[in-house]
């Protein structure tokens, strides 16, 4: 019995490839907690077959990132409060010059959007 060695290559490319993209959508919230992944829209998606796709998501639930239920339908793990508390602490430790930034840019506008509305509710009452 023979073996197209080229074929497992080009089906483990790919599912490796479906695997590094969806990995890297989850990593920085493409995908939302509890958002379903539905096979077809992945397979048109990336063109791959059912069994490619299946491969990675499996791989992806094997690393915690996904839950999948009893339909063979997989759904992006909800967070916890753990689970918060640790990205928050990871990313100040590892936050940049310009992420430090970011952050003090968007405390700023929300400073100002709440005195904004502090403001127009003080006049809407007098």
């Amino acid at each position: 019995m023979s073996y197209d060695v080229s074929v497992t290559i080009t089906v483990a490319t790919r599912t490796e490839q479906v695997y590094e993209v969806l990995r890297s959508e989850l990593l920085n919230g493409v995908l939302h907690p509890g958002q379903k992944l539905k096979m077809v829209e992945l397979t048109e998606r990336f063109g791959v077959s059912q069994s490619v796709i299946r491969e990675a998501l499996t791989r992806l639930t094997e690393q915690g990132l996904l839950v999948a239920t009893p339909q063979r339908a997989f759904r992006v793990r909800d967070l916890s409060i753990e689970d918060e508390s640790l990205a928050w602490r990871l990313a100040i430790e590892r936050g940049d010059l310009q992420w430090e930034t970011g952050i003090l840019a968007a405390h700023y506008r929300l400073e100002r959007r709440l005195s904004s509305s502090s403001a127009d509710s003080r006049r809407q009452r007098e």
